[in-house]
């Protein structure tokens, strides 16, 4: 798969063409207060069709210390279909000891 290990690549080979990224349908706008970048989509959600939902919310906060991105997937009827029903993933920076 075109996907698989692509992290593991080397830079050079980490390239997306625009094309396989698909067409943006929903804009996340982003405010910076006190050192932390937070946004969210619109109220509402935006357009989705993952596992059957038809809307997706993201809430996501950007800062230092790492990102907190809570994404959160509705069927026609709001229902959650997917996603955390309990708050944000949280994407800490690890240290690497150098070779």
């Amino acid at each position: 798969d075109r996907w698989d290990n692509f992290c593991d690549r080397p830079p050079a080979e980490r390239l997306v063409p625009a094309d396989a990224i698909g067409n943006a349908e929903c804009t996340i706008v982003f405010r910076f207060e006190e050192g932390v970048f937070i946004g969210s989509t619109p109220e509402g959600g935006c357009p989705s069709n993952f596992r059957g939902s038809e809307a997706v919310t993201i809430d996501a906060r950007f800062s230092r210390d790492g990102l907190d991105l809570w994404e959160r997937w509705y069927d026609g009827a709001g229902n959650q279909v997917a996603g955390s029903e309990t708050g944000a993933y949280l994407y800490r920076p690890i240290a690497i000891d150098s070779p």
